[in-house]
């Protein structure tokens, strides 16, 4: 029997990584669907400059393009496979949430529906908050390398410790102040690395468990649970490899990108594809880098929009014209949006915005 042993703490000055070696099946799926791990650096702009390696941003974008390519969100781990957007229907449970303990509960609950078992658990002690995963009696595929199944798991805490960071509603607060403990099933971290680097609180090996123990403190803490709502199947991913990136990426960079956006947006290319190629990058890429800022394409093309939309509403032009310059099918649906952006519609703004016309003297 293994003895469970507390480790020294860990610092975020770099974002883990393992030998590419240690996920040969993930690197096998990738290979059968078309991919390479050049081509997935070139796709996320990876900082990865080490060849026999993979961040965790990096198995996170192989790990999309593999459910991508095989309808299956458990990346070929399970013989019980999910379809995508199963974490995106997870995380839509919270939408009633107001605490993150409630949110927890939500997540473990919606997921063992999802895996068909009693997989997750959410405990409350006098002293902490646990997230905790068992995976004995997982369907596991046949023959996978019991090292590799570790892996996964560790990025799974990895993973839902982020996507708990991202609920948080206070800009001032942040999980990583209320994580305490990590625990893993694994007996021995690995020579070449692991997914359990990069955390500041000690990680138990050799447990009978997976778990995230945060202090009790945690399940108070209130989210945000409308912008916390996944926008696709993927996007959790996204987000997730986003807040890798921050310690990565100085923020001018993403500043300048955003003016860069809203520039091609005014200048009326309006799907996010098309402002991807203008901008010489991929849609994923695209995406990661506004995350990074704390933006989407939608928050930004309405914000340009918006202000377009504002600036010729008060110029006097006619609605239908504004409405075919934006982009709109008709007007009912430019009104529809001018309304979700200010609270009113077109015509209300041109009646409270009509400039009053200059007296004339009498003749």
């Amino acid at each position: 029997m293994t003895t469970p042993a507390d480790l020294e703490t860990a610092s975020h000055d770099r974002e883990p990584s393992v030998a590419l070696r240690y996920v040969q099946p993930l690197t096998a799926s990738l290979e059968s669907a078309g991919h390479s791990w050049s081509g997935i650096r070139e796709i996320i702009s990876s900082a990865n400059d080490e060849a026999a390696r993979i961040t965790f941003s990096e198995y996170l974008a192989a790990l999309e393009i593999v459910v991508s390519a095989y309808g299956d969100e458990t990346g070929n781990l399970s013989t019980r496979p999910l379809l995508p957007g199963t974490s995106a229907f997870v995380f839509a449970s919270i939408r009633d949430c107001a605490t993150l303990g409630e949110a927890m509960r939500k997540i473990a609950s919606a997921y063992n529906i999802a895996h068909g078992g009693y997989f997750n658990s959410v405990e409350v002690s006098d002293d902490y908050l646990i997230y905790a995963i068992n995976d004995d009696g997982f369907p596991f595929a046949p023959d996978q390398d019991p090292d590799y199944i570790f892996l996964i798991m560790e990025g799974i805490l990895q993973f839902l410790h982020l996507c708990f960071q991202n609920m948080i509603s206070l800009p001032s607060d942040t999980i990583d102040g209320h994580l305490r403990k990590i625990y893993s099933k694994r007996a021995h971290r690995m020579p070449e690395g692991d997914f359990l680097a990069g955390w500041d609180v000690p990680v138990r090996l050799g447990s009978l468990r997976y778990a995230l123990i945060y202090d009790r403190d945690a399940a108070r803490l209130p989210i945000d649970a409308v912008s916390a709502q996944p926008d696709g199947a993927f996007d959790f991913y996204d987000r997730v490899a986003a807040y890798m990136d921050r310690a990565r990426r100085p923020s001018d960079v993403d500043a300048a990108l955003c003016t860069r956006l809203r520039n091609e947006i005014a200048k009326g290319k309006h799907d996010q594809e098309g402002v991807a190629q203008a901008l010489g990058m991929s849609v994923p890429t695209l995406r990661r880098r506004l995350l990074n800022a704390n933006a989407t394409f939608r928050q930004i093309k309405a914000e340009v929009m918006y202000a377009k939309a504002r600036d010729q509403i008060e110029r006097g032009q006619n609605l239908n014209t504004i409405a075919e310059v934006l982009g709109f099918s008709d007007l009912r649906s430019f009104s529809r949006a001018f309304k979700s952006w200010s609270g009113h519609t077109p015509v209300q703004h041109a009646k409270q915005s009509a400039r009053p016309r200059p007296k004339t003297s009498p003749g």
